[in-house]
């Protein structure tokens, strides 16, 4: 019974933390493409107007 339940909590918090590890990742990304598609914007507005 003990090391059931020490193995599944080894595996939950690894779990957690891999989550953790990707949201933060996730995150990363859509921050470097929000930030790259306003440059990007604001590129095509100062050379077109648009």
């Amino acid at each position: 019974m003990n090391t059931i339940t020490k193995v599944l909590t080894g595996i939950v918090s690894r779990v957690t933390y891999h989550n953790a590890a990707i949201g933060r990742l996730t995150r990363a990304k859509g921050l470097a493409v929000f930030v790259g598609t306003r440059k990007a914007l604001s590129m095509c507005h100062s050379t077109t107007g648009y």
